[in-house]
C-alpha cells in the first residue's frame, strides 16, 4: 500500500491532471519524474553556486541535496538506483562546469557523500513516519529534521571530509566537515519540506483551497517580498538592510500558524535566497570581517529561524487536525444521537422536577414539550406491569450508588407498545444523599423485535437441523459433544444421551484420529470454515467414511469456544473412488503392455552398448594397458548407457505402481517431457514424427504426477492409433503447453482423419471406443483423473484435418 501512494505521489508530481495521468504509461510517468527531479537538481545547483560567497569554493547552501532528499523520501527504495544514476551525470557537470578543474575522484567522492546523506535520511523518514511521509505534524517533523537531515549529513560529511584529507584535496578536516554539514543541512531544511509538503497534498488539494486561502495566500507572499527585496538591493541604509533580520519574522509566524510547514517552506525558500544575495552583494546584517564568518552568519540566521518556525507550523497543523476531527466527533455523535432516537433526562430530587430532552418525548410518545415532564408524568407512560420492577430498579442504584439501567415498556397514547431502555448516574451531596439522577433513555423498540425474532428464528433453525439428512453437531475443542442432531443420533445407532458429552473422537478409528485432531487445533488456533474426510467406525463394526465442514464459534473475547461441523456419508463414494484407482492402474498395466516391444529396444539399446564397450575395454587392456584415457572414455559411455536404461525401469517402475492419488506442486513441462521420452522408441515404430512446444515458465500445478503422466499417455497413444491409416510421411504428433485463463493448458495433435461430429460427445464416456479391440476406457480414465484434479478434458477436430484433445489445470493450490 504504501509503494502504490508514493506511485501516486510520482504520478501527481508530474503536473498532469488525475484523468491524464491514468492515460499515461506507468513507465512513461516514472521517467517524466527522473526528468523533473533532474532538472530541480541541475537548477538549485545553479542557484546554490551562483550564491557562494567565495568563487570557486564550495556552495554556502547546498540545494540539491534538498531535491535529491525529497524525492527519496517521496520513492520506494526499489527505484533510488533511477533516480542517482539519472543525477550522476547532472552532478559532474555541475562540478566541472561551477568549480574549475576538479578531479574525477573528487567529484565522485563528493556526489557519493551526496547520495549516502540522503538515502540515510530517506530510509529512516520512511521507517520511522511511513510511507509517504508528511510532515505536518510535531513528532514527523521532528524526526525529519534530527534523523533525516541533521545527523545523516553530519555522518556523511564527516566521511567526505576524511577522504578529500587522505586524497590531499583538503588540509583542514574540521573546516571541510563544518563547511559541508552546515551547507547540506541548511539544503535540505530551506527546500525539502516544501517538496514533500506541496508532492503529498498534490495539486488537488491545491485546487481544493478556497479563492480566500488563495488571495491571503498571494498576500502574503507579495509582503514577503516587499520586506526582503529592499535588503536584497541594498536600499535605505542599514535600517533597511535590519528589516531583512527581522521585519519578516511576523509573517513567518503567520505563514507557520495559517498555512503549515508547506506554506511556510515557500516563504522560508523566500528570505534565504534573498538573505544569500544581499550577502553575497556586500551588504545586509550578515556581512562580516571574512566569507567565512559572512557564510556563517547567513546560516545560523536560517537554521535559528527555520527550524523553529518549521516545529511550530507542524505543531500547529497537528492541533488543527485535531480540532477538526473533534468537531466532527461531535457532530457525528450528535448525529448518532438522534439517528437512535435516544433522549436525556434530568430528575432534581431536592426540587422534584424533571427535565427532558426533545428526543425524551417523542420515544414517550408525547409532542415535544407539550406538557410538563414528572415522575407522575412518566409513570403514566410505562406499562403497569413493569412499572413497579423500574421504580425497585432505582431505588437499588440510589441505595448501593451503582448505576441505574432498566428496560420497561412505554404505552403510546394511541395505544401503540414500544420499548426503551433507561441508564443514568445518580449524584449525591457532601452529605452523602442522593439530589440528583442524569441520564439517557434509549428507544430499543427494534433491537426487542430482532430478539424476539432471533428467538423465533432460533426454534425453526433447531427444527431444521433435526429434519436434516446431514450430520449436524457441536463440540468443545476437546473434542466434547455438545449437540447432536438426529441424523447424527442414526448414523452412529446410538441415543442423543449416549452421545452428548462424550469425545467423538472415540467414533473415529485409531489410524484416524491424529489427523482428526491436529485439523481442530487448527481450527482453534485460526478459526475458519475448513473441509476434512477421514473413517469412522459404523454401527455395524465396519469402517466407513465421512467428510466434514467444521467452522469455530468464536466468543467476544476471541477465543474458540465450541466448534460445529456438517457432516455427509461418503463411504460409497470413497469405495468407488478406490474401482477407480484399481481401473486406472489396470490402465496403466495395459498402456505398458502395449509399449513392451518399444521398451525392451529402449532398454537393449543401452544395454547392447554396454556390452560392446565392455568387450572393447577388455581387448583394448591386453593389446596395450597403457592407453588408459581410451578406457576412461569407454567407461563414461557403459556409464552413461547404464543411466539411460536405469531411467526407463524407473519412469516403467512408476506407472506400473499401484497408488492413491497424492498431490504435490508439478512443472506440466517437466511431466510431458518424461512420457515423451517413454514413447520415443514406439512413436519412432510407428513413423510418427513428435513435435513439441512446451511454453516457458507455466506456473506450478497441483497434481499427481503418475496420474498426470497416465493421462499424457493415452491421449498420445489415442493420437498415434488414429493416424495407423495416415501415409506415414503425413504423421505429425504435436505436443503443446500454454497458460490458461485459470493455469495451464495442454494439447495433444493429431494429423489423422479427426472425430466423427456424433461421436464427439461420447468420446470420454465409459466403454465407449471407436477402435475394433479397444475396451473403451483409457479416455474415461483420463477424464476421470483430470476431474479428480479439478481440471476438465475436452475434443474438437480441426479444420485442416486430425483432432485436438485438451485438458486444462487450476495453478491454485487447493484448499
Amino acid at each position: 500500500m504504501a509503494d502504490a501512494r508514493i506511485d501516486d505521489l510520482e504520478a501527481d508530481a508530474t503536473g498532469l491532471a488525475p484523468a491524464a495521468a491514468a492515460r499515461v504509461h506507468p513507465h512513461a510517468r516514472l521517467a517524466l519524474a527522473v526528468l523533473l527531479v533532474c532538472a530541480g537538481y541541475y537548477g538549485a545547483g545553479i542557484v546554490a553556486f551562483a550564491l557562494r560567497l567565495e568563487h570557486g569554493g564550495i556552495s554556502d547552501i547546498w540545494l540539491p541535496h534538498g531535491v535529491l532528499l525529497a524525492a527519496l523520501m517521496l520513492t520506494p527504495p526499489r527505484r533510488w538506483w533511477l533516480y542517482l544514476v539519472a543525477l550522476l551525470p547532472v552532478h559532474l557537470h555541475l562540478a566541472s562546469h561551477f568549480q574549475g578543474p576538479v578531479p574525477l575522484a573528487v567529484m565522485l567522492i563528493h556526489f557519493a557523500g551526496n547520495a549516502a546523506q540522503a538515502m540515510l535520511g530517506a530510509m529512516v523518514v520512511q521507517r520511522l513516519i511511513g510511507a509517504p511521509p508528511r510532515l505536518d505534524a510535531f513528532r514527523p517533523m521532528t524526526v525529519f529534521l534530527v534523523l533525516g537531515v541533521i545527523l545523516p549529513v553530519a555522518a556523511a560529511a564527516a566521511l567526505v571530509a576524511g577522504l578529500f584529507v587522505l586524497t590531499g584535496w583538503v588540509d583542514d578536516f574540521a573546516l571541510a566537515w563544518h563547511q559541508r554539514t552546515l551547507a547540506g543541512i541548511c539544503g535540505a531544511v530551506a527546500l525539502t519540506p516544501l517538496i514533500v509538503q506541496t508532492a503529498a497534498g498534490g495539486t488537488a488539494a491545491i485546487r481544493a483551497v478556497t479563492r480566500q486561502r488563495h488571495l491571503e495566500f498571494a498576500a502574503l507572499t507579495i509582503g514577503v517580498l516587499a520586506l526582503v527585496l529592499p535588503g536584497l538591493e541594498g536600499e535605505g541604509g542599514l535600517a533597511s538592510q535590519q528589516a531583512l533580520l527581522f521585519a519578516p519574522l511576523p509573517l513567518l509566524l503567520w505563514s507557520a500558524v495559517r498555512f503549515g510547514p508547506g506554506g511556510l517552506s515557500l516563504h522560508l525558500l523566500f528570505v534565504t535566497l534573498a538573505a544569500l544575495a544581499a550577502t553575497k552583494a556586500g551588504h545586509g546584517p550578515f556581512v562580516g570581517a571574512s566569507a567565512a564568518e559572512s557564510v556563517l552568519s547567513v546560516q545560523a540566521f536560517l537554521l535559528s529561524v527555520s527550524v523553529p518556525l518549521l516545529l511550530l507550523a507542524a505543531l500547529v497543523a497537528e492541533r488543527n487536525r485535531s480540532g477538526t476531527a473533534l468537531r466532527e466527533s461531535e457532530e457525528r455523535l450528535r448525529l448518532a444521537l438522534a439517528a437512535g432516537r435516544m433522549g436525556a433526562w434530568d430528575w432534581d430530587l431536592r426540587r422534584n422536577t424533571v427535565t427532558w430532552s426533545k428526543e425524551h418525548f417523542a420515544i414517550m410518545g408525547l409532542p415535544p414539550f407539550g406538557v410538563v415532564p414528572s415522575q407522575d408524568v412518566w409513570a403514566s407512560c410505562v406499562h403497569p406491569d413493569d412499572r413497579p420492577r423500574a421504580d425497585a430498579a432505582m431505588e437499588k442504584a440510589i441505595a448501593e450508588r451503582n448505576e441505574y439501567r432498566c428496560e420497561y415498556r412505554v404505552v403510546w397514547p394511541d395505544g401503540a407498545l414500544r420499548w426503551a431502555e433507561a441508564r443514568a448516574e445518580p449524584i449525591y451531596d457532601e452529605s452523602g444523599r442522593c439530589v440528583r439522577v442524569m441520564g439517557l433513555i434509549v428507544d430499543i423498540t427494534d433491537r426487542k423485535r430482532a430478539e424476539e425474532a432471533l428467538q423465533a428464528s432460533e426454534e425453526r433453525y433447531r427444527e431444521v437441523v433435526e429434519s436434516q439428512t446431514e450430520l449436524v453437531c457441536r463440540y468443545l475443542p476437546d473434542t466434547t459433544l455438545t449437540f447432536v442432531n438426529e441424523a447424527y443420533c442414526r448414523f452412529f445407532g446410538r441415543r442423543r444421551e449416549e452421545l452428548i458429552g462424550r469425545r467423538f473422537v472415540e467414533l473415529i478409528p485409531d489410524s484416524a484420529r491424529p489427523a482428526a485432531l491436529d485439523h481442530i487445533a487448527s481450527l482453534v488456533t485460526q478459526p475458519r470454515v475448513c473441509t476434512i474426510e477421514h473413517e469412522v467406525l459404523l454401527a455395524d463394526g465396519t469402517i466407513g467414511w465421512q467428510q466434514w465442514v467444521d467452522s469455530a464459534v468464536v466468543a467476544s473475547d476471541g477465543c474458540v469456544t465450541e466448534l460445529q461441523g456438517i457432516g455427509r456419508d461418503i463411504t460409497d463414494r470413497k469405495r468407488a473412488e478406490d474401482a477407480n484407482q484399481r481401473l486406472a492402474h489396470a490402465s496403466r498395466l495395459a498402456v505398458m503392455g502395449e509399449l513392451t516391444a518399444s521398451i525392451a529396444h529402449e532398454i537393449n539399446q543401452p544395454l547392447g552398448a554396454i556390452l560392446s564397450n565392455a568387450d572393447a575395454a577388455e581387448l583394448l587392456l591386453e593389446a596395450d594397458p597403457g592407453r588408459l584415457d581410451e578406457v576412461r572414455r569407454i567407461l563414461a559411455d557403459i556409464r552413461k548407457d547404464d543411466l539411460r536404461a536405469s531411467q526407463v525401469i524407473r519412469r516403467m517402475r512408476a506407472l506400473l505402481g499401484k497408488r492413491a492419488l497424492e498431490r504435490q506442486p508439478l512443472d506440466l513441462n517437466e511431466v510431458t517431457s518424461g512420457v515423451l521420452q517413454l514413447l520415443g522408441a514406439d512413436a519412432a515404430r510407428r513413423g510418427v514424427a513428435l513435435e513439441t512446444d512446451l511454453a516457458p515458465g507455466l506456473p506450478a500445478v497441483h497434481g499427481d504426477r503418475v496420474h498426470l503422466q497416465q493421462v499424457l499417455l493415452n491421449l498420445l497413444l489415442n493420437g498415434m492409433e488414429a493416424m495407423a491409416d495416415t501415409p506415414a510421411p503425413q504423421r505429425r504428433l504435436a505436443v503443446r503447453t500454454a497458460r490458461s485463463d485459470s493455469g495451464v493448458e495442454v494439447a495433444v495433435t493429431d494429423s489423422g482423419p479427426g472425430i466423427p461430429p456424433e461421436r464427439l460427445p461420447r468420446l470420454f464416456d465409459s466403454f465407449f471406443t471407436t477402435k475394433q479391440d479397444g475396451m473403451g476406457l483409457g479416455l474415461s480414465i483420463a477424464r476421470s483423473i483430470v476431474e479428480a484434479h479439478g481440471g476438465r478434458i475436452w475434443a474438437e477436430n480441426r479444420a485442416d484435418g486430425g483432432a485436438t484433445l485438451r485438458f486444462a489445470l487450476s495453478a491454485e493450490s487447493p484448499a
